[in-house]
């Protein structure tokens, strides 16, 4: 069990420019335009890009959300859309 649950920890993903980042400022190394002015097609085809995923351990996913999750707060605070 231990082996298969450390075989899972190698094959993890990291995502390079997160969605939630991508959403708000696009991606300047392709050219994309941020997530907000993208039709719901295109979105999730770069959701699903896969050549913006590196392998990460499960401390960095975590490290990457935390981040993410603060980042996705103030950004929504300075767009209006947070519900307080």
């Amino acid at each position: 069990m231990i082996g298969n649950i450390l075989k899972q920890e190698k094959e993890k993903r990291l995502i390079m420019i997160p969605n939630c980042k991508r959403y708000y400022e696009g991606d300047e190394s392709t050219g994309e335009k941020p997530g907000y002015r993208k039709t719901s097609e295109e979105r999730k085809n770069s959701a699903n890009d896969r050549r913006r995923m590196k392998k990460s351990t499960y401390k960095e996913q975590r490290k990457q959300g935390a981040e993410m999750s603060s980042y996705s707060k103030q950004k929504k605070k300075e767009h209006g859309l947070d519900k307080k």
